[in-house]
This record gives C-alpha cells, sequence and structure tokens, in this order.
C-alpha cells in the first residue's frame, strides 16, 4: 500500500458521497431451486450508493458503448461486494442495467468502481 493510497481512497469518499447523485445499487444473486414450482428464485440485495453520473463523450461510443449509455461513478469503499454485469442501479424510477464494471486501483485496493450502465 502506497503513502497516498488511504488519504486518496477517503477523499474520493468524501467528494462523491457529498456531491454525489443517490442511486440504489441492487444486487442480483441466483438462489436455491424452488422443487415444488421448479424454478430458481433469485434474491435481490439493494444497497445505497452516491456516485457522479454522466454522459458518455462522442469519441468514447462504439459497439460496445451506446450513445445512450451512462457512466456512474462512486467510490469503492462505499461498498463491501464488486457489482457485476447483470446487477441493477435504481436512480430515482429509472432501473439501469450494468454493462460492464472498470475499477481503479490506488496501488493495491480499489479506490473507484465506474459502471457503464444502460435502460
Amino acid at each position: 500500500m502506497g503513502l497516498l493510497d488511504t488519504p486518496l481512497r477517503a477523499a474520493a469518499k468524501s467528494v462523491l458521497n457529498t456531491l454525489g447523485t443517490s442511486a440504489t445499487l441492487r444486487q442480483h444473486t441466483p438462489g436455491a431451486v424452488d422443487v415444488e414450482q421448479g424454478i430458481q428464485v433469485a434474491v435481490d440485495t439493494d444497497t445505497t450508493v452516491k456516485g457522479a453520473l454522466e454522459s458518455y463523450r462522442n469519441f468514447e461510443v462504439s459497439d460496445v458503448v451506446l450513445a445512450t449509455d451512462r457512466k456512474f461513478t462512486m467510490a469503492a469503499s462505499l461498498i463491501t461486494f464488486v457489482p457485476e454485469v447483470g446487477d441493477r442501479l435504481v436512480i430515482g424510477t429509472t432501473v439501469y442495467r450494468i454493462r460492464s464494471v472498470q475499477t481503479v486501483q490506488a496501488q493495491d485496493d480499489p479506490a473507484l468502481l465506474i459502471l457503464q450502465i444502460r435502460t
């Protein structure tokens, strides 16, 4: 761990918590199989987070990133898990599906998570 790692992670968390957009990160976990109904019951776990919501710039749009996709940047220390593709992010009444997760490291530990989200 580097000398500035802890202060930089704390600064990212403080700024995003103070100025960020409130959202609900909905972690989708496959559950046990209901033998009677023959289906797998999923479990959703909601976690309240804050982060910066922004649009992708024109030069970032590609086959993977659509012009309507959004980017949500949050402090990694806000949660105890890393979101996965298929999890959801709820902002207001809009439900976004997570398309990709990029981790920005500060030495050995994650500092920021950048979620590519799509309605």
